[in-house]
Formats: structure tokens, C-alpha cells, sequence
């Protein structure tokens, strides 16, 4: 009975046994590939390169701000009145008079980074009146209620120059300071991006050199067994032949057992450094591939230069970049917020061109390019709030101080 038993259970270890997968391949790869692989697998790495896009288009649409601008109106209307009217000659007349107008306005405009504004505006037009009487000023095609030439096209043409002096001059308008913050986080999701890369690239390095580590020091631990091995082997001959003590014997089979013992230690350190270095390249593969480094490590004696090192280190590293893309975002913030506080003057200088009534819309092209009727103006602006609201701009001020503060206390220590 027992051996009826036992074949089932053989025939189904053996099938089991059949089925099992056998070891993977080992996959031979060099330092080179292992960072490479690292930095196309690595989700932090996109997640920087992508929040690094992002601020480059902050950037891109801050600077619309200061974008050429074209405004386009277009409108027709009809209007009726009633009442009595006097004719050029003979007595008031009750009726009606009807306007009928259609205009054309293009304005392209453009604003500038040191707080100033430019604007070009035509706009033709065409009005047109109908009363009771032919005869009536208000009967006469394109009169505007009397004088001056009656045709029904018209137009203007003007251009304006705004230049803020006190709030918003230079780089402190606000849309300028947008700008300077939006380049300055770009340039900081730069080298944050660069920072990702740095710290992915030497964690893949050092997790390379630990699996190298492992196998050699698993080797080396097989040596060792196998050095106890044979000096158990030659303990007991010399003890059999009684030229050594027994106690050298029992000695012999604990080092023996304490050299098995690091290779089972070895050996799941090994396997530790095959899965860290392999999630370094394949962080969502579903199962580990034994890696096989292909590189030696290099021992080179270097004797570098400490103050050399040192100005290298200050110009390079990535965390010092960031911190003083930091500091100037504070000053360009504190600036912005003690510009807050001014009151606003402005200055504005104008020329506005007219024309005659025409009964097409050339000639009227012909006046306002030949400045025939011309004008011109030039003023100043002022504004300060009476009430006490500058409360706002006092504490984005001190927010701002407070953040340089603590970039420069980063920067120091």
C-alpha cells in the first residue's frame, strides 16, 4: 500500500518538477546602458521634463502680454425722429428724418515691458440723412445736423503714446513682473529637471557598483568556503595520523559552517542588488531579470584641487541654482509690491487726423494720409486711492521680504 502511495506522488512531483521555469538568462549590460535605460523608464524623470514644458509656456504666454493686438469693430445702425422742422426756405414741416450709419474701426496696439503703450486707430465711416425737405440741411446726404461739406464718408485716424512714470514704470508693472517670475521658474524647472536626472544617474550608478560588489564578494566567499574545506579535509588527516589535537577538527568544521553561512548572506545580498538595480530600470516591469554587469570598476588615485572643487561646486550644483532663481523672485516680488504703493501718473502725447465729407471712401484716404486735418494732444494723469487700502500691498511686501529673507539664510548656510 505504501508504494501505491508513494508512485502517485512521485508522478506528480515529477510533473510539477517538468513544468517549473528554469532559471531566467542572465541580461549582460554595462554602466553606460544601465543609466540609459534608467533615464527612458523613469517616471520621475518625466514628470520633471514635463513640469520643465510646462513653465517654458508660462513663459511664452506671459511674453503675449507685450504681442502686437489687432481690435477689429464693425457696426451698422438706422435711426428714426420725428418733430417739427424748419426748411431752408417756407414754413416748419412736421415729419420725420431718417440716419442711417455704418462704420469700420481698427485699433493695433502694443504694450512694453518698461511700463509704456502704443495704439493706432482708424476708423472710417459712412452716415447718411433723409428728412421731410430735400432742401434741409438734415436732407442732404452725410450732414450731420449742418455746415461743412455734406458727403457721406467720413473718417479718423489717430496714434497715442502712454508712458506710465511713477506705478507700473520700467520692470515693475505687473505685467513685467509676471514675466520675470514665469523665466525665472522656467530656468528653476530647468535645473530641477537636471536635478532629477543627476540623482537618478548616480543612484543607478551606485546600485550598478553594489550588484558588481555582491557577485565579486559572493566569489569570493565560495574561495573561502572552498580554503575551509580543504583545511577540515587536511585537520582530519592529521588527526587520523595523530600529528594534530581533535579540538583542530571541530575548530576547522565551524569555520566551515560559518563560511556556508556568509554565502547564504552573499548570496541574498546579491539577489537584494539584482532587484534594486533592475527597479532602477524597469520600475514597473512586472518581474526581476538577473542583471550581469559587464564593467570593472576603475581605482585611480585622483589628487583634485580643493579650492578648485569647491568653485566648481558653487557653479554647479543644481541646488544653489535653485536657490538663488529663488532670492531673485523674492526681490522681483518685493520690488513689484513697494511699486504698489505709488501713486499712478501718466503720460500720454496723441495726434487724432480727420477728414472732409466725401462721397467715396479714397478720397477720405486721401485726407487722413495727408494729415489735412490734423490734431494733436498731450497730458499727464494722476492717481492716489484716499482711502487707507494700500494694507494689501504693505503685507505683499513684507511676504516678499520675508521670502528673500529665507532664500538668502539657504544660501548662507
Amino acid at each position: 500500500m505504501t508504494r501505491l502511495t508513494l508512485f502517485p506522488a512521485l508522478l506528480a512531483w515529477a510533473s510539477l518538477a517538468a513544468e517549473a521555469p528554469g532559471p531566467l538568462p542572465a541580461q549582460a549590460i554595462s554602466l553606460q546602458e544601465a543609466i540609459r535605460t534608467a533615464l527612458q523608464n523613469n517616471l520621475q524623470v518625466a514628470i520633471a521634463q514635463e513640469v520643465r514644458e510646462t513653465a517654458r509656456a508660462g513663459v511664452a504666454d506671459r511674453e503675449g502680454a507685450f504681442d502686437w493686438k489687432l481690435n477689429l469693430d464693425a457696426k451698422t445702425g438706422r435711426e428714426e425722429s420725428g418733430g417739427l422742422q424748419q426748411g431752408l426756405e417756407g414754413p416748419a414741416v412736421q415729419g420725420k428724418s431718417v440716419t442711417h450709419e455704418r462704420s469700420l474701426s481698427g485699433e493695433l496696439h502694443k504694450g512694453f515691458q518698461w511700463g509704456g503703450a502704443l495704439r493706432f486707430k482708424y476708423e472710417p465711416y459712412y452716415r447718411t440723412s433723409t428728412g421731410p425737405d430735400p432742401g434741409s440741411p438734415v436732407g442732404l446726404p452725410g450732414s450731420p445736423g449742418g455746415g461743412g461739406p455734406y458727403g457721406p464718408y467720413r473718417g479718423s485716424l489717430g496714434a497715442s503714446y502712454t508712458q506710465n512714470l511713477l506705478q507700473g514704470f520700467g520692470s515693475q508693472g505687473e505685467a513685467t513682473v509676471d514675466l520675470v517670475v514665469a523665466r525665472n521658474s522656467a530656468e528653476a524647472a530647468d535645473h530641477t529637471f537636471q536635478e532629477a536626472v543627476i540623482k537618478l544617474a548616480q543612484n543607478t550608478e551606485t546600485h550598478y557598483w553594489d550588484l558588481v560588489f555582491a557577485g565579486r564578494n559572493l566569489a569570493n566567499k565560495r574561495t573561502a568556503l572552498e580554503l575551509a574545506r580543504k583545511l577540515l579535509e587536511a585537520n582530519t588527516i592529521q588527526v587520523r595520523v595523530g600529528t594534530l589535537a581533535p579540538i583542530e577538527v571541530i575548530s576547522a568544521e565551524a569555520e566551515v559552517a560559518k563560511k556556508e553561512q556568509d554565502i547564504i548572506t552573499s548570496e541574498a545580498n546579491l539577489l537584494n542588488a539584482q532587484d534594486t538595480l533592475f527597479r532602477d530600470l524597469h520600475p514597473e516591469a512586472p518581474g526581476p531579470v538577473t542583471l550581469e554587469p559587464t564593467d570593472d570598476p576603475v581605482l585611480d588615485h585622483p589628487s583634485p584641487d580643493e579650492a578648485a572643487a569647491i568653485r566648481m561646486a558653487l557653479r554647479r550644483r543644481v541646488e544653489l541654482q535653485k536657490a538663488r532663481i529663488d532670492r531673485e523672485i523674492a526681490q522681483v516680488r518685493s520690488t513689484a509690491a513697494a511699486d504698489g504703493v505709488r501713486p499712478q501718473l501718466d503720460a500720454r502725447v496723441g495726434y487724432r487726423g480727420g477728414s472732409d465729407g466725401h462721397g467715396s471712401l479714397g478720397p477720405v484716404n486721401s485726407d487722413l494720409a495727408g494729415l489735412k486735418r490734423p490734431g494733436y494732444e498731450v497730458g499727464l494723469h494722476f492717481s492716489v486711492p484716499l482711502q487707507n487700502r494700500t494694507a494689501k500691498a504693505i503685507t505683499a511686501l513684507e511676504v516678499a521680504v520675508g521670502n528673500l529673507l529665507a532664500a538668502r539664510n539657504f544660501i548662507i548656510r
